[in-house]
């Protein structure tokens, strides 16, 4: 791994987790989805929170706005950010924080994914313009629905693997190997 690449990682994983990755798991599969699961069964509990979670880049923008005295920075979505895709994006990724979260019952798995995928999309889709030491180059823009792609195997994968049959299954070779 090169220095740039070594030292990208650090710093974004602390930036990334002071100020994205912490806060919004704390806030929304921490907080926001065990009030909701508490009331609701998990699917309107799950719709909910990721519902909020699209809220999110919508007030920022209503935030920079107030802070920088520019009302029309005003977006549903970040600058530079399609107002389709981004959504559509934002929906699977809550989705898959949710099924980290319920997989194994901690919040630190939602901050841990969170903070992969901030990190894996940064270095590989905006490494050149974040100096980040390394950068894919796009054969096609239709590459870019690899994001959402790896995304569901990843809610998937936290599914199958928060099932009660998986759990015992593992729980089974554990001890077989003791």
């Amino acid at each position: 791994m090169s220095p740039d690449v070594l030292v990208f990682v650090i710093t974004n994983a602390v930036i990334a987790t002071l100020l994205e990755a912490f806060p919004e798991e704390i806030c929304l599969r921490g907080h926001t989805w065990t009030a909701l699961r508490s009331h609701y069964r998990g699917a309107i509990a799950a719709v909910g929170t990721t519902f909020l979670f699209l809220l999110v880049p919508g007030l920022s923008t209503v935030v920079q706005a107030i802070l920088t005295a520019s009302p029309d920075t005003i977006r549903l979505v970040p600058a530079g950010q399609d107002p389709v895709s981004y959504p559509i994006l934002l929906t699977i990724f809550g989705f898959t924080l949710i099924a980290a979260r319920q997989a194994t019952g901690s919040l630190w798995t939602s901050i841990g994914t969170h903070l992969t995928f901030l990190t894996v999309n940064r270095i590989s889709l905006d490494g050149t313009a974040r100096d980040a030491g390394w950068s894919a180059d796009l054969a096609s823009p239709d590459v870019l629905l690899l994001i959402p792609g790896y995304l569901l195997l990843a809610a998937i994968t936290y599914r199958v693997l928060g099932t009660p049959r998986y759990r015992r299954r593992l729980a089974g070779s554990s001890r077989s190997m003791a």
